[in-house]
């Protein structure tokens, strides 16, 4: 549990960083980062691990995808580029 709760941590403030750093363009390298620390993940998933071992990287796989496609669907292709652009939050 502590790996996927510090995990998600780190995605929240490299995502907020790349946001306050470079904006869109940030948002489309992190996305891309994104995509290799996915890759990376599921080659470890398939390799010679204990069952403990997979079960947290399956959990972690699973929520990279979900943070991924919220780094692209949800930010970089409506144009998010800042926490100002969350009309909902205001």
């Amino acid at each position: 549990m502590a790996v996927l709760c510090v995990a998600m941590m780190f995605w929240t403030s490299q995502a907020e960083e790349s946001m306050k750093k470079s904006g869109m363009v940030g948002l489309k390298a992190f996305s891309e980062k994104l995509d290799k620390q996915l890759v990376g993940l599921v080659n470890l998933v398939r390799s010679d691990i204990t069952k403990l071992q997979r079960l947290t990287l399956e959990a972690l796989v699973v929520l990279d995808v979900h943070a991924k496609e919220v780094i692209q669907k949800y930010m970089v292709d409506e144009g998010i580029s800042s926490a100002n652009d969350f009309a909902w939050l205001k």
